[in-house]
């Protein structure tokens, strides 16, 4: 559906007074679409042109050639002219980032173990016993070590009930 045709203000007209009108509704949307288009693309050039931008593409780009083996003394001497003394801290802050990858795959890997526990107890769980089945799920290695005998006269002598029910272990 078109927009009603209407009259621009008068500040607004074209130098020879006559109004433009699309005659279809692709013929607007595509006017539409290139208004939009326009706007996004200002948006863009106006965060790659922001200050400092320069110095984290040079960052960037010095890492990336750095791994795959290319010349990167361009983007070095820049870095090192720019940061100057602190050039140690940003050797410290480029470890970390080249860290955080690892940290990630923790996070989402206890995901995975939520979606694989989740799924097979989906109907029977409360909060509480999924939160300590993904502690041991995602703690395997500590939960391996344990001696389950221990474990489980601990379990049983902590009530009379299970006690007389199934005795020591």
């Amino acid at each position: 559906m078109l927009p009603r045709r209407h009259k621009a203000p008068q500040q607004f007209e074209v130098e020879d007074g006559q109004e433009t009108f699309t005659e279809t509704a692709e013929d607007y949307l595509w006017a539409e679409y290139y208004v939009v288009k326009d706007a996004a693309l200002a948006c863009i050039r106006q965060r790659l042109n922001q200050p400092g931008y320069q110095t984290y593409h040079c960052l960037e780009n010095l890492l990336a050639s750095a791994l795959n083996g290319t010349d990167y003394q361009q983007d070095l001497n820049f870095i090192a002219d720019f940061y100057g003394d602190d050039i140690d801290k940003v050797c410290t802050l480029v470890r970390l980032l080249l860290v955080m990858s690892a940290t990630n795959a923790v996070s989402e890997r206890s995901a995975s173990a939520l979606r694989k526990v989740k799924t097979y107890l989906r109907t029977t769980m409360c909060d509480t016993r999924l939160n300590n089945l993904l502690v041991l799920h995602v703690h395997k290695d500590r939960c391996d070590s344990l001696v389950l005998a221990v474990c489980l006269n601990q379990f049983v002598s902590d009530s009379e009930h299970r006690l007389s029910l199934s005795g020591k272990f």
